[in-house]
């Protein structure tokens, strides 16, 4: 596959990501569960330098989730899996990539952390897609880190 295709469905997988996320923290705001006051972000608080955070989460984040989450369906994809055993697959491990986020709350449990845990399984099954259409992991790392990058602009701008 091209990069022109590789670079359209990362920007897709930005889009997806961009939309479900918005939704899903309005709904959570509508819905009386988005509390700003538990929702802070525990791991950047000791993190002072924008051009390690920019690094971290622009560049390493996106490279290492994306391996470590959408790999092992790329790995199943090149085996000759089963199209029942990806899907089950990318739903599990989509899944586990949400859970992982909350991890950046020291509240688990608030508004935010749970949006986040939303849309990123979501996103992830959009992402296991992408990876399975495209037999590469380029595209899911293009549209996650430009998502990242977003998110890192807005956070330094505040």
């Amino acid at each position: 596959m091209d990069l022109k295709k590789h670079l359209a469905y990362g920007l897709l997988g930005f889009l997806v990501l961009l939309v479900v996320s918005l939704t899903t923290n309005y709904l959570l705001w509508y819905f009386g569960f988005w509390n700003d006051s538990d929702s802070s972000v525990g791991h950047t608080q000791f993190i002072e330098s924008p051009i390690f955070i920019g690094f971290q989460i622009i560049l390493l984040g996106p490279v290492t989730e994306e391996y470590l989450f959408r790999g092992p369906i790329l790995l199943l994809i090149k085996g000759g899996a089963r199209y029942f055993l990806k899907i089950f697959a990318s739903v599990i491990i989509s899944t586990l990539w949400g859970l992982t986020h909350v991890l950046n709350y020291e509240n688990p449990l608030c508004g935010r952390a749970i949006g986040m845990v939303i849309s990123c399984t979501i996103s992830g099954v959009l992402f296991s897609w992408i990876v399975i259409k495209t037999r590469s992991l380029l595209a899911t790392i293009i549209g996650h880190a430009l998502f990242d990058s977003l998110v890192v602009i807005l956070w330094l701008t505040q």
